[in-house]
């Protein structure tokens, strides 16, 4: 699944025709998935240096 993820980030990202300013949001269940989504998103940048991405990640907690 996080390869699939990180196969249609590039290519969305890497559309000529997209919106320059185009950003993306990740809806994890558990802050470590976010996190460690985190870090893949960031390593597959660094070992692709076409991949158009600067991820970040912020968690926070339902509150009811």
């Amino acid at each position: 699944k996080v390869q699939t993820l990180l196969l249609l980030l590039k290519k969305f990202f890497e559309d000529p025709n997209r919106d320059k300013d185009m950003q993306c949001l990740i809806f994890t269940e558990r802050r470590s998935s976010a996190k460690i989504l985190y870090h893949l998103i960031k390593s597959f940048g660094h070992e692709d240096p076409n991949f158009p991405m600067k991820p970040d990640f912020v968690v926070s907690t339902r509150q009811h």
